[in-house]
């Protein structure tokens, strides 16, 4: 990806859901951060998180917006506390801007230090999530231009508080595997994709697999899945989304 694609890029944790059945398997074990299990929960928590904190953000940047720096950073901080999956790491970059308007700028630093350490702690943890690397990036460019606010961010540039995922246009099902079908195999096989500018699909890979032919056929089938364009902060950009493709044998 071109330098420019890793500032603006943000995960999407989309519920996409592709079924070749009515209900997905039964998991056992989703405290292991090893397992299947564990991903999928924590996908799913991702999305959950990224709705939650949508209005919140949304408050926040309208007291920025309106030069209400302190009461900005009191309800950036709310946002930035109970973001567990990072989705709103611009919010670290509002504080620390309104925090160099107040005259406080030593302060700011200190905020794009705390932000860096979440997302490398994030990466760490769930280092299936391509993003983290291409947010980590993003913060480490923002605090070396700080106390300038990143441009990506500002008004001038078409910002807005939030992200609009691109309608699903054309979703082809999996084909069910005979061999799999035939020795009785079923599962969800989470698929991984990045959706470039103008709605395809260019690069995915297999999040959580099952089966080698269940997760072939899962490729096979989001390959060739069609978006409209998805915007970030207002610019249309590439994204990462998460499609668990469900195979259950009928009873």
């Amino acid at each position: 990806m071109e330098r420019l694609n890793l500032l603006i890029v943000l995960f999407i944790s989309c519920i996409l859901v592709q079924s070749c059945s009515t209900s997905p398997t039964t998991t056992k074990d989703e405290l292991d951060p090893t397992s299947p299990q564990y991903l999928k929960r924590t996908t799913e928590q991702v999305n959950k998180s990224i709705q939650d904190r949508f209005a919140d953000f949304k408050i926040a940047y309208a007291k920025y917006d309106s030069a209400q720096y302190q009461q900005a950073i009191e309800f950036f901080n709310t946002v930035c506390e109970s973001d567990s999956s990072g989705s709103y790491y611009e919010a670290y970059a509002f504080i620390a801007n309104s925090y160099s308007k107040l005259g406080q700028a030593d302060s700011g630093v200190l905020i794009y230090d705390k932000a860096i350490r979440k997302i490398l702690k994030l990466h760490l943890l769930h280092p299936n999530f391509l993003s983290y690397n291409w947010k980590y990036d993003s913060l480490v460019v923002w605090k070396a231009q700080y106390p300038k606010l990143p441009e990506f961010l500002t008004k001038e540039n078409g910002f807005v508080p939030f992200d609009e995922m691109g309608a699903l246009l054309y979703n082809p099902p999996p084909v069910y595997p005979t061999t799999a079908r035939r020795n009785g195999i079923e599962g969800t096989v989470w698929v991984t994709v990045i959706i470039d500018e103008s709605g395809s699909v260019k690069q995915l890979s297999v999040l959580i697999p099952v089966d080698d032919s269940l997760d072939n056929a899962a490729m096979n089938a989001a390959k060739n899945w069609k978006f409209k364009p998805c915007k970030v902060k207002g610019r249309i950009a590439k994204v990462e989304a998460s499609i668990p493709f469900k195979f259950k044998l009928n009873n």
